[in-house]
């Protein structure tokens, strides 16, 4: 669709597909003439309004003059490979997450997460990919890519959902990425926690270790929990956990620089329950 204005004509007149469809008469001041006056592309304030615009745009044009039915059928036939009528091409504007992405946000059901988005306009076209990190006090870590919202089809919502089915319990942090022919543009992060449903005690990472390593365990609900480090021969040597939690994922590192090479025993108790995992120290 080509908008054009002619002043010396008083007129406004519209080309579809490179075919004229309609010319209005239009009365102009004397800021139409200025070279410093401002042009609104895409204008769109509110749906009653007749000026409202609702669509993409994918090629923006600037002429000097205002062109000819013959010259907007060159265009419409050529697009921008002829640059003698082509003042200023924008072959692609330049966006940002504010000019894509009103708000994200996010809710908890057992061990599913709802995300939950708002674009600034209807998109048509291009499509959205979900992704989640694991989430810690110092780092977001291997970004994922679990899945994907496909804008193929029309669309009229700007509102969108999606469901993911964390395989663990803990905090994630997610992000949404807008892409059409090339470009991306990323959402600000949602950060949620998923709480676990049952106790775990998980294997300690890495190992074989030296001098220290992480155990991660998972309480449902508010408990004592206590972790302690037994040697070969069954002696207690540490008590690195022994303290109230709350529901939720816990890591804890351990430094064993102090004690011999040689397999150990980790043991946790929390409320009535109890397991015991095996890990191996090497220098």
């Amino acid at each position: 669709m080509v908008g054009v204005k002619d002043g010396s004509l008083k007129q406004l007149r519209i080309y579809v597909d490179g075919v004229l469809e309609n010319t209005v008469s239009a009365t102009y001041t004397s800021g139409f003439a200025s070279s410093t006056a401002n042009i609104n592309i895409g204008h769109r304030d509110k749906a009653d309004d007749p000026s409202y615009f609702k669509g993409s745009i994918d090629e923006v044009a600037i002429y000097s003059s205002a062109l000819n039915a013959a010259s907007i059928t060159q265009h419409y036939n050529n697009g921008l490979q002829n640059k003698g009528y082509c003042q200023v091409s924008l072959d692609k504007i330049s966006l940002s997450s504010p000019d894509i992405f009103s708000s994200v946000g996010n809710s908890v059901n057992g061990n599913q997460v709802q995300l939950n988005w708002e674009t600034v306009s209807d998109l048509r076209d291009g499509k959205f990919e979900v992704e989640r990190a694991a989430s810690s006090s110092n780092s977001i870590k291997d970004w994922q890519k679990v899945g994907e919202v496909d804008l193929s089809m029309p669309n009229d919502s700007k509102s969108f959902m999606y469901t993911d089915n964390p395989n663990s319990a803990g905090k994630f942090v997610y992000r949404i990425k807008y892409g059409k022919d090339g470009v991306q543009i990323y959402s600000e992060q949602t950060e949620v926690e998923v709480l676990p449903l049952e106790y775990v005690l998980y294997q300690n990472y890495p190992n074989p270790f030296n001098p220290s390593t992480k155990i991660r365990f998972a309480v449902p609900l508010n408990t004592k929990v206590t972790i302690e480090i037994y040697n070969q021969l069954g002696e207690l040597v540490a008590q690195p956990v022994n303290t109230i939690h709350e529901a939720g994922s816990y890591d804890i590192e351990v430094n064993m620089g102090n004690y011999a090479s040689g397999v150990y025993f980790y043991r946790i108790s929390a409320g009535t329950f109890s397991d015991v995992k095996k890990m191996m120290l090497t220098k």
